[in-house]
């Protein structure tokens, strides 16, 4: 049993460590293109935990290692993350794809509230407002805005468990519909629409993908980076309390949240640091992380509701998806942009590309959209997840 904090880091990264091998050589595997490599890394930590390999006792130091690692360890994932979106370049998409966006996270808002009254009683769980808002987070955003969410309200290990499953199964075959199904679609949809393709070249000219810098990252851009973050996160944690104490019905983690969110996105607007050749890796390995202890201390019998969580989930998709073809019919827009614009937001930055990569028989534009798409979402997501909170805990 490990019972050390510095055994519990020490497993999470050797972990890691063999599943970015392993994901990496057998890329190709038949298995790994039904079934992501991610899933199994869940089950393996879930595995663990319940096996007894780490000491979860309330007073433990595996227990505090892993709470330490994750209040400090999502500011600087989310720091990370927005600095990278520079808002010139949403701004560059266009009224039509910008509002096609929109629309993708009132439709995810819209079906999480119908979701939540429908399945409300069904579930049997608690922390319902706050694992719904959670799931619109990652939802509107990313990872990043799942773990700012859940640590900003302190959503509970299994709460967060289910979430982070249920992204993942609501996630891969979505991923895979967007990339195969959508081509097959393409004639049939857009005659149905009578779509407009002029925005999507429009919107392709104007966005420059181009601008990170190319060069290897070195020490000082390592220290830069992290330097930074640090300082953010410590003056965001400071200026939330001091914000809570005038403020009360705010709690400080929510409000560090909202202030990480602003900061860093005027950050990657009036500095260099979103072109950072260390920047994106550096989020890459946080994410990674949280993931990975973000599935540690999870009770198996916890999922006895399982089913009526999927259906809760799939709920949510189904309204995303009817709503999206109304909005495509009235505003003529093309299928392909409704993937990117529902990737961007269910998948996140890692995911757009790959999908509208499918997407460039048509247009070379789409990844510029898909991935600008996906940068937006992830600043508006956080405050996406905690809307809903509040929403849920004032109609439930």
């Amino acid at each position: 049993m490990i019972t050390t904090g510095f055994g519990f880091i020490t497993f999470i990264f050797t972990s890691l460590a063999i599943y970015l091998w392993i994901s990496n050589k057998y890329e190709n595997c038949k298995l790994f293109k039904v079934v992501p490599p991610l899933l199994f890394m869940y089950i393996f930590f879930v595995a663990a935990t319940n096996l007894g390999l780490f000491d979860m006792g309330a007073e433990s130091a595996v227990l505090a290692t892993k709470k330490a690692m994750t209040t400090y360890g999502v500011p600087l994932l989310v720091y990370a993350v927005i600095v990278q979106s520079n808002p010139r370049k949403i701004l560059k998409l266009g009224p039509k794809m910008i509002t096609c966006f929109l629309v993708t996270a009132a439709s995810i808002i819209l079906g999480t509230v119908v979701s939540a009254l429908i399945f409300n009683g069904k579930l049997g769980i608690g922390d319902i407002p706050e694992t719904y808002g959670t799931l619109v987070a990652s939802f509107i955003g990313g990872p990043e805005n799942l773990f700012a969410v859940a640590d900003g309200i302190s959503l509970s290990d299994e709460a967060l468990s289910n979430v982070l499953i249920l992204v993942e199964v609501i996630y891969s075959p979505w991923l895979i519909f967007l990339m195969c199904g959508l081509p097959l679609l393409w004639n049939k949809f857009n005659k149905f629409t009578n779509a407009d393709l002029v925005p999507v070249e429009e919107a392709g000219s104007r966005i420059d993908l181009n601008d990170r810098e190319s060069r290897q990252a070195t020490v000082a851009d390592v220290y830069k980076i992290v330097g930074i973050g640090v300082l953010l996160e410590t003056v965001c944690l400071w200026l939330g309390n001091l914000i809570n104490s005038f403020i009360p019905s705010w709690p400080p983690g929510v409000l560090m949240y909202i202030l990480m969110t602003i900061a860093a996105m005027i950050l990657g607007e009036k500095t260099d640091l979103g072109r950072n050749p260390f920047v994106k890796p550096f989020a890459t390995a946080i994410c990674l992380t949280q993931v990975a202890i973000g599935t540690l201390g999870v009770d198996l019998s916890y999922f006895m509701s399982a089913g009526w969580l999927l259906a809760a989930s799939g709920t949510i998709l189904l309204i995303h998806v009817i709503i999206m073809i109304i909005y495509a019919k009235l505003s003529r827009t093309d299928i392909y942009t409704l993937g990117c614009a529902s990737i961007a937001a269910i998948g996140g930055n890692s995911s757009a590309p790959v999908v509208a990569a499918v997407y460039v028989e048509k247009s070379d534009a789409y990844i510029s959209i898909a991935t600008i798409m996906a940068a937006f979402g992830s600043i508006i997501g956080t405050v996406g997840g905690l809307f809903i909170v509040r929403i849920l805990h004032l109609i439930l």
